[in-house]
């Protein structure tokens, strides 16, 4: 790729920009074909991932950094894009094994609007508390009110074995719903 920074170029006009991402696509997308179809990646799966990772490009290039090489940058953003498609494809497939319908929780987040921000992380657990209450108190017992496997037992009426089990089913499924609304960069 030449030495003329194309992320420097991505926030220049709007014709500027066509041509940097154009030049970027035709510079980058070959080889990243070349390494997802390597990784055994489906054909229509990496041309999902290639297609996210430019359309990522082109709407944060406002905030994509200049200083950058703009060649291992992409590519870090379609290794993303495919880590986010493979866990969304795990998560859907952990969803049937539990019961747990993550679509449904991920749905209950609406984008931010003018008003006061929220931050992910609050929308994520708001999300899990409406989809799943019980598991949701279990997490705030311990992560707010600092009780311990013992104590989690007493509140909730159950073992220790079995509410150190409860939390730890708890957990991973609220990490789930982050994961899918957050990502796992967040």
């Amino acid at each position: 790729m030449s030495s003329v920074n194309l992320f420097a170029r991505l926030r220049q006009s709007d014709r500027e920009a066509r041509v940097a991402l154009r030049d970027l696509y035709e510079a980058l997308s070959p080889h990243l074909f070349a390494s997802l179809a390597r990784r055994r990646v489906s054909p229509a799966d990496a041309a999902e991932v290639v297609q996210d990772t430019f359309l990522k490009v082109w709407t944060s290039r406002a905030t994509l950094p200049t200083d950058a090489n703009p060649n291992a940058y992409v590519w870090c953003m379609a290794r993303n894009a495919w880590i986010d498609r493979y866990r969304m494809r795990k998560l859907r497939e952990s969803e049937i094994a539990s019961g747990v319908d993550v679509e449904k929780m991920v749905g209950n987040v609406e984008a931010p609007d003018s008003g006061m921000f929220v931050s992910c992380l609050e929308k994520a657990f708001d999300s899990f508390r409406s989809a799943e209450p019980e598991r949701a108190h279990a997490i705030e017992l311990v992560a707010v009110q600092g009780m311990d496997h013992r104590e989690l037992a007493t509140a909730l009426n159950r073992s220790t074995g079995a509410a150190r089990e409860f939390l730890s089913q708890a957990r991973r499924a609220f990490s789930q719903v982050y994961d899918a609304l957050c990502g796992a960069a967040a």
